[in-house]
């Protein structure tokens, strides 16, 4: 005979009372919902299997033929006539040495990726790319260019070189460098570059890139101080605007005195020359300004006819001859920032 439900016990009893509400888990009610096998007429009885937590102990199946050497294996058992009852689980069986093999593979190779993850690592080789060395760095002219006045820009339009405006550089790649000069080759004047192509360099080219004149005239040079008695005496002129009066004039003091002239003068444009020359085209080891240029600057007028393009080249190829005679490790003095732009 099968129990009462609490309504036919009520109904029996004569008790109109409303049942009592069960409040049920949400987490309980789904896993009953789960393992619900049948449900009754009224849907108020349910026979539910035990939960997974308490899983009916697995009955120890008889000794195989291999012995108590036998391995344990998974595998399934479609043979058993008892019904499991969980059916999605594998049950634990006897195998056989063909199994063994499996599981010692298994074992062998997660041993072995555990040795080479336990193993030290072998220090990574820093292959550091060797760099040039220069003191013809464009960061103070660019410091001048921010710094000048309408005056000035117009001064400098005139005598050719206002392109130098347009150049937003402040610093030069010094292995970029170093690669650059490394594959220049002076008597062909091009670049070498990877698969042996050759990239030639050509006047119009350096007239594109820094916007320099490119007059009929060849530059000139002095070859000291003391060059011709015209040379002597422009020198001393020119000498005289700084302070101290004596020794070579570095380009910083350059600089800064050149932003002071507001008023854009023939020292002014002089002097603007005298740097844009030793920062971007020809300089010494040392860093001072390249004051030998000025025996082409002693006519104002002249400066436009003069081909500074020309010039630059040639410094080029000067400069990377000596760079590759002292090893490599001398200061540039030549225009680097024309080849790495």
């Amino acid at each position: 005979m099968s129990p009462l439900t609490r309504r036919q016990l009520a109904t029996a009893t004569g008790d109109n009372s409303p049942l009592p509400l069960t409040v049920r888990r949400p987490s309980t009610y789904l896993r009953e919902k789960r393992g619900r096998q049948s449900i009754s007429n009224d849907n108020e009885e349910f026979n539910v299997p035990p939960s997974p937590s308490k899983r009916p102990k697995r009955m120890p199946s008889k000794t195989s033929s291999a012995g108590p050497d036998a391995i344990a294996s998974i595998s399934s058992s479609p043979s058993s006539p008892q019904k499991h009852p969980f059916p999605h689980h594998r049950v634990v069986t006897f195998g056989s040495v063909k199994t063994l093999n499996v599981v010692e593979n298994c074992l062998s190779s997660s041993t072995r990726v555990l040795s080479l993850q336990t193993q030290p690592r072998k220090p990574i080789v820093s292959t550091s790319f060797p760099s040039a060395v220069t003191r013809m760095s464009p960061k103070l002219l660019f410091y001048a260019v921010q710094c000048l006045s309408y005056a000035q820009w117009t001064a400098i339009e005139k005598i050719g070189f206002g392109g130098v405006f347009w150049l937003r550089v402040n610093q030069i790649h010094m292995q970029l460098g170093y690669w650059l000069l490394s594959n220049y080759e002076p008597a062909k004047n091009c670049l070498i570059l990877p698969g042996g192509k050759e990239l030639h360099l050509r006047v119009v080219d350096v007239h594109a890139t820094l916007g320099f004149p490119m007059g009929s005239k060849e530059v000139q040079l002095a070859k000291s101080l003391n060059d011709s008695d015209d040379f002597s005496r422009f020198y001393n002129t020119w000498r005289d605007q700084f302070q101290p009066a004596s020794g070579l004039v570095s380009t910083k003091t350059l600089v800064h005195h050149l932003v002071n002239q507001e008023d854009g003068g023939d020292l002014f444009k002089i002097n603007w020359v005298v740097l844009v020359v030793s920062l971007l085209i020809q300089n010494t080891q040392k860093p001072n300004t390249n004051f030998h240029v000025l025996k082409s600057l002693m006519s104002i007028d002249e400066i436009p006819q003069y081909n500074w393009c020309e010039f630059a080249l040639k410094s080029l190829r000067t400069c990377q001859k000596s760079w590759v005679k002292a090893n490599k490790k001398g200061y540039v003095t030549g225009p680097l920032l024309f080849l790495m732009v």
